[in-house]
């Protein structure tokens, strides 16, 4: 099942955005469930960054290029 939502816009958001998505060959409705999808992941990716810094801030372990050669026997 598919729904469908209603979104609105002005005469210019409409006519940029119709715009765009015939630039890229693409209907409006994917060039925002794209776009929307892409957002998230961003925002996942900028969440998991500062939970990795978070994690190596309270476990600090660092390898030379040497001792990762060594360990992945190169």
């Amino acid at each position: 099942n598919m729904s469908i939502i209603s979104v609105r816009l002005n005469a210019t958001e409409e006519r940029l955005f119709t715009e765009y998505a015939e630039f890229h060959g693409k209907s409006l409705s994917t060039l925002l469930k794209e776009s929307l999808a892409e957002k998230m992941e961003e925002e996942l990716d900028a969440k998991l960054l500062v939970e990795a810094k978070e994690y190596n801030k309270k476990n600090p372990e660092t390898y030379t290029h040497q001792q990762v050669k060594e360990k992945l026997g190169l």
